[in-house]
This record gives C-alpha cells, structure tokens and sequence, in this order.
C-alpha cells in the first residue's frame, strides 16, 4: 500500500504479511541511496513479509543546496515512519533497519524516541563485549602492564562475560574474580567486585560478518538485487525469528 510520511510527506510504501503479523521494520537510508526503489529496500519488502515481518520504506527528504540531510531531520522522518507502521502492526515490535549512513540515523532515532530493535548494516561498531575487551586492554597497556597481565584480563573478562550470559556458573565466575581482585591492575579490568546473583544481565549485540561482502550485504560489490548474500538473508531472517513473538494462531 502507498501512504506518506510525516510533514514533509515523503511518498512510501508499505508491504504487509498475508497472514499473522510478528513485527515490523521501518528502512532507513544509506547516504546516496535514496529512494524507496533502492534494491536493498525492495529486497526487503520481498524477504520479510513472507516470515511475518512488515517492511515501511520511503522516499528520503530531498537534499538541500547540496547539503545532506541533517540527522535530526532524519531522525524526526524516521520517527513519524514508525508512528504510520504501527498504525498497521499494532502492539507488534518495530524496529529500525538502517544501511550506511542510515544506521546512524537508526541509532539517532532510537535514543529520541525509543523503538523495540535495531538492525545495522554496513554499520560502525561492535558488540560492547568487544568493545570493553579492548578498551580494558588498552587501559592496562597504558599503565605498563605487559602480555601475562594482559592474557589475565581477557581471561577475567571472558569467564564474566559468560556468567552474565548464562553460560558459566557464578561460583566459577565469582572465584575468578575474587583472585584477580588481588591483581594491582583490577580496578581497570572495570568489572564489579561481586557478580550479580543471577546471569543474564549482559545485554549484547549480534554481529553479523558476511562472507564476500563490502560495505554493502552483496556479493563481488554487486548493487543489484541479484547480488544479495544469501548469508544475510539467513542471518537477517534467524535474527528476526529469534527476538519476535510467535503470531498468535487464529481463534476459533
């Protein structure tokens, strides 16, 4: 169906499931990838009604003497795109789906006006597991602490990490943190001196590397529908089916 976003009113189009609805994506654009016809965004209107996914793209606000669009302009679409997807969808999740430059304006929105998920691509970053890796590695670094510390660290962390994801039991995690609390360096491994009683308090991202991808999820570079990686489409599409409800089966 055809429909128009927000005050600007940028020309859209909606695709719906035929059945029951699990969620919906509003598609946010990549810097020179403008239109809703972008074949990125049509293979998403192609994709994910078929899993029960509904897929909102349109027409980015026209760029001005040359400028790019400012991320609050975007972010002020992207959100009045939402507002007309859950017209649709209901109490169903909506998340954002951002290419490039859109994945920031997806991270933008998000913390202005809040949606149920993000799906980055072509995107900058990394879980904040890794994140905190890294930056408590680098801490030691700084402060002359040298390989044996630093393979300490990650083991710490490691061990930590998977308590709160649920993976090891917290008296495994606990004693490791009660021995490296003796370590000079521990106040910069920036982990709480008693785990929390129960896991499951890591909240993490899901990164995705694609196999013969660029910057784009396509094959050899390919900016065709045709090129799509089918790995993306699989990831894309477990994802979904993993933080979306079950459709409610019919009444009777």
């Amino acid at each position: 169906m055809e429909a128009t976003i927000g005050a600007p009113g940028l020309p859209a189009t909606l695709d719906l499931p035929a059945g029951p609805v699990r969620g919906g994506l509003v598609v946010l654009h990549g810097s020179h990838a403008d239109k809703r016809s972008h074949f990125l965004y049509a293979h998403l209107a192609r994709l994910l009604p078929p899993a029960g996914v509904a897929a909102l793209r349109f027409d980015r606000r026209p760029r001005v003497d040359g400028h790019d669009v400012p991320l609050a302009d975007q972010a002020d679409d992207a959100a009045a795109a939402v507002t007309e997807l859950r017209r649709h969808v209901g109490a169903a999740p909506v998340g954002l789906w951002g290419f490039s430059q859109g994945s920031w304006a997806a991270a933008f929105t998000a913390t202005r006006h809040p949606v149920d998920f993000l799906v980055q691509v072509g995107c900058s970053g990394v879980s904040p597991a890794a994140q905190m890796r890294y930056g408590t590695a680098e801490q030691l670094r700084r402060h002359g602490y040298g390989p044996d510390d630093l393979a300490e660290l990650a083991r710490l962390r490691g061990v930590a990490e998977g308590f709160l994801r649920g993976d090891v039991p917290r008296p495994t995690a606990q004693a490791d943190v009660d021995a490296a609390a003796q370590r000079p360096w521990f106040p910069l491994a920036f982990l709480p001196r008693e785990l929390p009683e129960a896991p499951g308090t890591w909240a993490d991202m899901t990164v995705a590397r694609l196999a013969g991808c660029d910057h784009a999820p396509t094959l050899d570079e390919r900016e065709e529908l045709a090129g799509v990686s089918a790995q993306y489409e699989s990831v894309l599409l477990d994802w979904l089916g993993k933080v979306l409800p079950e459709p409610e089966s019919p009444r009777r």
